[in-house]
């Protein structure tokens, strides 16, 4: 008995044990739950804290004054620390990757630095949607052309799409380019616009090609198409193909690049121009291709007609134009085809450069020319052209016939006729003319203009004429009126300007960009005339950030922009109008359809211009990039 009840006993005391041990061992789960749980519930805490500095950071990139973002805003934003936040406090770090792109690191502490815990850090990258421009001439002119009176300098390289007709002394210092000139009216076109086809998105919608017929033989200057983006797709390589049985041939006739920047996200007509133009045959089918890559989320829409209207073609498409195969659409395009036209040259103008035209004639150029016809120059270096007359050539001449000149080191002709040779003819010779240049684009499209436009009123918009007659400062905003800066006036740019009439900025009046652009750039546009009175300046935010003025007044008389004396540091365009700039005034670059420089005008170019961003402000925005976020920690 007695050692039954011993036995109890130790059974009792095992149970026991059991039961505290388990007992411990709940305690001990539950008190680690509840840990676990803090922890958790401090890691959402630090997280929503950095998460906060992020959108803080955005925000802080799209204002116009530094008060809520210690002290910088705008693109110059430099981030924070030690900002509280409800339950903690966060620091922004900010790192650029370039111009265009910022990454923001936040770290959220909780609930302080000094006692934390939790810390949790998010990196993200915002993009500005601005727009790029590149303008790689000191002067582009379009088929108005240019005239340079006495002493007027161009410092840079020009291209024009009609004559470039100088003076006594005028110059321009690098290459000069004028192109064959362009018929006015559409050689083929097809307009109806009925409902979109997608390209670039999926498979096998990817390259598309639209099949048309000359009306007449000569070259193929530009080709136009109807088109919008979705985001940022790549650009789009334009050919011209051969016709092989009703499909794309292989063999390309001339490509040119479509560059993504200078396509809306709304419907515009944009033109591509083809340097070297190729000649097309009356009568015959060819093929206009568009090439892209495949991307869902960024690609192309173009303006089509479903019940293809156009008689004289059709449009396919294929998943990769040089190896798959082609598929019907039962759609054409918008596009339209613009052929030859005038005859073009340079006259009496000193090149510093080289000289590319269908004629040169009277003219001193420093490096080589090119022309179907030179005539009456003196030619510093080669010269390649169908015909020479009355000329100096300082090394080699290439001619078809050269008559009346002299040439200082070698002769390749077909015939030559009086002419001094300094070392070695080689005639006869069948020689092949050199190609006439053909046109090229404005650097700003039709589209972007549309896009600012809709960008200043989004900021607001003044009904009736406004005159500025005190410092203040201005953007985005659309003005349904004249806008008039009186002299010695600053007005401050903090976003897009857009005016419906006329704008003079009077003597010494002074147009500045917020520092809030960084190195970005910024738009003034207006749909009527500009002037610019004496001693006008326009600066810039920092280096690399310059003011546009253009106008879109279109009249062949009248002139849409004329810059006065002394003014500076522009970049003007007046694409469809004529720009008339006076003595002395001394300009970045000039754009226009017709551009007159008068004596001591000065165009300086800066190469810092291939490649500007243009901000609208505020209303163009920074925005997170898809597929950047990282929690770090």
């Amino acid at each position: 008995m007695h050692r039954q009840r011993g036995q109890i006993l130790i059974i009792v005391n095992i149970l026991t044990s059991v039961l505290l041990l388990y007992s411990l061992a709940l305690v001990n789960l539950t008190l680690t739950a509840r840990n676990i749980e803090k922890n958790d519930d401090s890691k959402i805490i630090s997280t929503n804290i950095a998460e906060a500095g992020i959108e803080k950071a955005v925000w802080c990139f799209n204002q116009i004054e530094g008060s809520n973002c210690g002290g910088t805003y705008g693109t110059s934003y430099a981030g924070e620390m030690d900002v509280i936040f409800e339950e903690g406090i966060y620091d922004i770090t900010i790192t650029s990757i370039d111009s265009n792109t910022k990454q923001i690191e936040a770290t959220g502490y909780y609930p302080n630095k000094a006692t934390i815990l939790s810390k949790s850090i998010i990196r993200t990258r915002i993009a500005t949607d601005a727009d790029r421009a590149s303008f790689i001439y000191g002067a582009q002119v379009g088929e108005g052309g240019l005239q340079m009176d006495n002493n007027s300098i161009i410092n840079g390289s020009v291209y024009s799409n009609g004559n470039i007709i100088g003076t006594s002394n005028s110059q321009i210092t690098g290459d000069a380019y004028v192109a064959g000139g362009t018929a006015l009216v559409a050689d083929q076109e097809h307009t109806t616009y009925n409902d979109d086809f997608i390209f670039g998105k999926t498979n096998p919608q990817v390259d598309i090609a639209q099949s048309f017929i000359p009306g007449t033989t000569d070259v193929l200057n530009k080709v136009s198409i109807y088109i919008k983006k979705i985001s940022s797709p790549s650009n789009i390589n334009v050919r011209i193909l051969n016709d092989n049985g009703g499909l794309p041939g292989s063999v390309t006739l001339a490509s040119a690049t479509l560059s993504s920047s200078l396509v809306s996200t709304n419907y515009g007509w944009i033109s591509v121009s083809f340097t070297s133009p190729p000649s097309l045959t009356a009568g015959t089918t060819y093929w206009l291709l568009l090439n892209t890559s495949k991307s869902s989320t960024k690609y192309w829409l173009i303006g089509a007609d479903a019940f293809d209207g156009y008689t004289a073609g059709t449009m396919v498409y294929s998943q990769d134009w040089d190896s798959e195969p082609w598929y019907s659409s039962g759609y054409d395009i918008n596009f339209k085809t613009w052929m030859g036209g005038v005859i073009t040259k340079i006259d009496s103008t000193h090149i510093g450069g080289n000289a590319y035209a269908y004629r040169i004639e009277d003219s001193i150029v420093a490096g080589n020319a090119e022309g179907y016809e030179i005539d009456g120059c003196t030619i510093g270096q080669n010269a390649l052209s169908n015909s020479i007359i009355n000329s100096t050539i300082g090394w080699n001449a290439t001619s078809t016939d050269i008559q009346s000149s002299t040439v200082g080191h070698n002769l390749w002709c077909d015939t030559y006729s009086d002419t001094d040779i300094g070392l070695t003819n080689f005639c006869p010779t069948s020689i092949i003319p050199p190609e006439v240049p053909g046109p090229t684009d404005l650097a700003i499209s039709d589209a972007l203009i549309n896009d600012w436009k809709t960008d200043a009123e989004n900021g607001g918009i003044i009904e009736g004429n406004k005159i500025f007659d005190t410092n203040t400062s201005l953007g985005p905003v659309k003005i349904n009126g004249n806008m008039i800066v009186d002299g010695g006036v600053t007005l401050t740019i903090t976003g897009a300007i857009y005016v419906t009439g006329n704008i003079i900025f009077n003597n010494n009046a002074i147009l500045q960009l917020s520092s809030s652009y960084g190195s970005n750039s910024g738009i003034i546009i207006n749909d009527d005339t500009i002037t610019i009175n004496n001693n006008v300046i326009f600066d810039g935010a920092e280096t690399g950030s310059y003011i546009l003025l253009l106008s879109t007044y279109e009249n062949q008389t009248i002139t849409a922009i004329q810059v006065n004396n002394n003014s500076t540091s522009a970049i003007i365009s007046a694409p469809y109008g004529i720009i008339e700039v006076m003595n002395n005034a001394v300009l970045k670059q000039v754009e226009a359809h017709l551009l007159k420089l008068s004596n001591g005008a000065i165009i300086q170019y800066e190469t810092g211009l291939a490649d500007i961003i243009f901000s609208s402000g505020p209303s163009g925005g920074w925005s997170k990039i898809k597929g950047t976020w990282q929690i770090i920690e």
